[in-house]
């Protein structure tokens, strides 16, 4: 497993402004940082990175959002639009509270939100090869793409899914399923490891297919939060 030095990541919550977001991506870039998240609040962070894709070319985009409220297919159509307009610097952060609620329903927000990673592939799969959509869960059921709904390929599919949280079940989810674990403190990298590992272990892949990432939360949003 791979964690981010301090300061390559940057993190900043959505308010709605979104020119002043893709404003503030823009001057991340100039900064050097290497990628730049915009965690859902008061408004959708991926109006704001559709804007700084078209005015940057190197910073990473990254949007962390409530994973159930979205169907996986309106998530995956937005999420491959973005990898195409960004030249595949595009990375999808999903959020779902678990182990806040006892027993049976902790284990079927865990399912579905494996479910929801496991949907976005199989729709993403149909999407670059043109392949038949067959995916059957407890929780989603995709079995038709019809052809004016199909975006077709682009360059760089391989659009890397987190998932953000704190509970153990998803820590260690993200080892078994997600691209990685955007973690809410760079403490919780430590805490979060054994479970990862885990994950890691179960799913039998290798460390470094699993990327930790503590982003550095920005609490001044403009220009001068830099300085």
């Amino acid at each position: 497993m791979n964690a981010d030095k301090a300061r390559r990541d940057i993190l900043f919550e959505s308010t709605g402004d979104i020119a002043n977001e893709a404003a503030l991506i823009q001057e991340a870039e100039r900064r050097g940082i290497e990628s730049a998240w915009i965690h859902e609040r008061a408004g959708d962070p991926f109006l704001a990175l559709t804007l700084a894709a078209a005015e940057t070319s190197r910073i990473k985009l990254g949007a962390i959002v409530a994973a159930f409220p979205r169907s996986p297919m309106v998530t995956a159509q937005i999420a491959w639009d973005l990898a195409r307009q960004s030249g595949g610097r595009f990375r999808l952060g999903l959020s779902a509270k678990l182990g806040g609620s006892p027993g049976q329903r902790d284990a079927d927000e865990l399912g579905r939100m494996q479910e929801y990673l496991e949907s976005l592939r199989a729709i993403w799969d149909t999407f670059q090869n043109d392949a038949r959509l067959r995916y059957r869960g407890q929780h989603y059921t995709f079995r038709l793409m019809a052809p004016f709904f199909n975006p077709g390929p682009i360059s760089h599919p391989d659009i890397p899914v987190y998932l953000a949280g704190e509970s153990e079940a998803l820590c260690e989810l993200a080892g078994k399923a997600a691209d990685g674990l955007i973690a809410a403190h760079p403490q919780q990298l430590a805490e979060a490891g054994t479970a990862i590992e885990r994950g890691r272990i179960l799913a039998d892949r290798p460390p470094a297919a699993i990327k930790l990432i503590a982003p550095t939360p920005l609490t001044n949003q403009k220009s001068s939060a830099f300085v």
